[in-house]
């Protein structure tokens, strides 16, 4: 059964899915199985498939990464610009993990394009402990952590003003 009158270098699709990323001319995008349309042209070096049940996209354009939201009834948009060496976030994800920007400073930043973090650090180390978020921030030799979701569901921040070793005395 032919949904489209393009042809396809690759098809990717899950099960039970409404629409498939597809590879023409050696670049990605996204088209609806109901009808062919496409929801996103192909005109992405890669779209990240890992949660296929969000209306959000990571896509690798000119060597860098950004999010692309799209919907069956509009145009796609950009919610994070395409200016990222490695972006690792999701809609749902409430855990979100590092991203590193252009400027090679790290940070947190969600699907919607609010940031969590400012891409400000030069490493980021992410920790779950208890189903919760820890991430241990570094400026030069400096340390600090920022924990999301401690308890009273508040956010704990501490600036990056102690030494390696000085953060396990730290309460979160």
């Amino acid at each position: 059964n032919k949904i489209s009158k393009d042809s396809f270098e690759e098809i990717n699709k899950e099960d039970y899915h409404p629409f498939a990323c597809v590879k023409k001319n050696g670049l990605w995008g996204m088209i609806s199985c109901k009808d062919g349309t496409y929801l996103i042209n192909p005109n992405y070096e890669a779209l990240n498939t890992a949660n296929w049940h969000e209306n959000r996209k990571l896509a690798k354009k000119d060597g860098l990464w950004g999010c692309i939201e799209y919907s069956e009834n509009s145009n796609p948009k950009v919610t994070i610009p395409f200016e990222f060496l490695e972006l690792h976030t999701f809609e749902t994800e409430d855990k979100p993990r590092p991203s590193q920007h252009k400027n090679k400073k790290w940070g947190v930043i969600l699907s919607n394009g609010n940031r969590i973090l400012d891409f400000e650090y030069d490493e980021i180390i992410y920790h779950e402990p208890f189903g919760h978020s820890l991430y241990y921030l570094r400026k030069g030799d400096l340390w600090g952590l920022y924990y999301s979701g401690g308890r009273y569901s508040e956010d704990i921040f501490h600036h990056c003003v102690y030494r390696k070793e000085g953060l396990k005395n730290l309460k979160y």
